[in-house]
Order: C-alpha cells, then structure tokens, then sequence
C-alpha cells in the first residue's frame, strides 16, 4: 500500500518550513498536544500564522506551547522572536458538548484553517456523559460535527477579509473503506456487542460524509463564494499514540510499529490541502504526496450523508 514505509519514499510536512509566509493566518488545531496535531501546529508556526491550540488541560497547553516554541527556534530560528505571541492554548474535552461549546466559544477572530484532528479509540465501551459513545462522540459529533458547525462563521468570514476562502480539513483514515452499513440507530452499540474497530471505523466514515454534505449540499462551493472548502485526509497508520494504555490498548511499540509513518511525513497531505489550491473541493488527499484517494460508496451515497447530517443537528442540540 502507497503509505508503507517499505515503498514510496514519504515526505515530511517540514519541508514546507521556509515555503509559504502565513503571517496574519488564524490555524485551528484540535489535538495538538501529540502526533499530528502537534507537528502540523509545529510547522504552521513556523511558517509565521497565529496558531491555536485545542488540548484537554492547561498542563497539556502549558507543555505544548513551550516544545512549539521549542520546534520553532530548532527549525526556523528567524520566526522565534515573536512565536510565544502568536501560540495560544484552548481547553476542550471532545467527550462534552459543553466543552466543544465553550471551546468554540473562546474565539471571535476569523479562522482561515480549521484542522478537526482530535481523535481516540476506545478498545472497551465507554459512554459519553451526554449519552453516546465515546469513540463516536470524540471523533464525529463533537471533534468533526459540532466544532464545524460552530465555527462556521468565523471560517465564513474568514473568506469575506481575505477574498480568499478558508479550509476546513478532517484527519479522517482509509479504513473507512471496512464500514459495510452506518447503522445510526445504534450507533451507541446498545443492540450489538461492542467492537472497537468497528466503532473508530464509523466514526471515521462520518468524517468523510461530512466532507461529502458541506462540499455538495450545505456549502457547494460554486453557490458559496465566502465558504470554506472542506477536505479529508488520509495519513496512513501513524507512529501516534492514539492506541493509549487507557483505552484498553497495549502500549506501543509492538510489530510493525516502527514501519509506520511518523507524524511529520504522515502530515504532509495537510498542508497540500492548506497551502496549495489544486485539490477539488470534497478531496480525500493521502500520504506520501498528497495524491487523491478514493472513497467507498458508502462515503459518496448523499442519502446516507443527508440522513447523518439530520441525525448529528438532533444529537449535537
């Protein structure tokens, strides 16, 4: 598969360092304390934006604004002077929709990048205090669904100021591709055994549908000359810790963890989504170079997508 180390060559997001000028650019990163999210915010500040941070605690905001800057005096020593004034730490739990409100909340600036990163897997079944899932909530209806929705019009304006449109990219995965059936009236595993592949699989088909509704129904794009484009991305199984002891997982590394991309070459896609402008609105873009993949029927079927868009507006409030 075109992700594995052993083929293709993989590119690191780094390399962009040096190739773009995002002073003035507002980026929004959820899960930014690790992994993708981490590096992506890395290299955003590196490259001169004012970048947010989504993370669940101010020990975790603390930490990682100081390795940014870190990162930034390592990589790109001349955007170090003034990089502490332009990281800021925003405090979410992805598992409360009053959290993502309050999260959402905190900003009034218009946001020209919105990277819907944070995610989990749960390897047991967990409930949510507003009643779902964990694994769905987290990665779907708060991470991806409410977080979109609530953030519009700072992305919407965005587009207004700049005459140039935001983008909003969901870190989705190929294994999409496994979901034979969204079944969303039990989403919540109440009627069926839990299974956590299954669950993380759903969730990140519904990352996908999302990109399909905005793209094609809510915001097409030649409709909505402001709005933002909407793209997913595929960065191949991550050396990330998103398998975490805590979710009932062994803690890595075990066999074949040291041939997965790492986080730097896993997010490069991002910032041919971010950067560049030749990627159709709607596009699954995936490692090593940001090419298109494709996307199961399930991800295309506008009805299934309609369908889930009603259904997450009735379970978000």
């Amino acid at each position: 598969m075109h992700y594995k180390k052993t083929g293709e060559k993989m590119i690191p997001a780094s390399t962009w360092i040096g190739q773009r000028d995002l002073t003035g650019y507002t980026i929004v990163v959820t899960g930014a304390n690790s992994g993708l999210g981490f590096i992506t915010s890395c290299v955003f500040a590196c490259l001169g934006a004012n970048v947010h941070i989504g993370v669940r605690t101010k020990t975790k905001g603390d930490e990682t604004i100081q390795q940014i800057v870190e990162y930034v005096n390592e990589h790109e020593p001349g955007r170090a002077l003034d990089v502490q004034k332009r990281l800021f730490a925003h405090y979410v739990e992805m598992s409360d929709f009053a959290s993502v409100r309050a999260f959402c909340q905190s900003f009034q600036q218009p946001i020209d990048i919105l990277v819907n990163n944070a995610g989990l897997q749960a390897n047991e079944k967990k409930t949510t205090k507003d009643g779902y899932e964990m694994t769905w909530q987290v990665n779907y209806l708060s991470s991806t669904f409410l977080t979109t929705k609530l953030l519009l019009p700072l992305l919407q304006q965005a587009g207004k100021d700049r005459g140039k449109r935001a983008k909003v990219i969901n870190i989705t995965s190929g294994m999409h591709k496994m979901v034979k059936d969204l079944d969303l009236e039990d989403i919540n595993f109440d009627k069926k055994e839990y299974d956590h592949t299954e669950a993380y699989t759903k969730s990140k088909l519904a990352q996908i549908l999302n990109v399909e509704y905005y793209t094609q129904v809510e915001l097409p794009p030649s409709e909505s000359p402001t709005s933002p484009l909407f793209y997913g991305i595929i960065p191949g199984p991550v050396k990330t810790n998103i398998y975490r002891q805590e979710n009932g997982f062994e803690q890595p590394p075990w066999d074949g963890f040291a041939d997965r991309p790492s986080p730097d070459e896993a997010a490069y896609p991002i910032f041919v989504c971010a950067l560049e402008d030749y990627a159709a609105p709607g596009s699954l873009l995936a490692v090593p170079d940001g090419r298109e993949d494709t996307k199961s029927d399930l991800a295309q079927d506008m009805d299934l997508a309609k369908s889930l868009w009603n259904y997450s507006i009735d379970a978000t409030g």
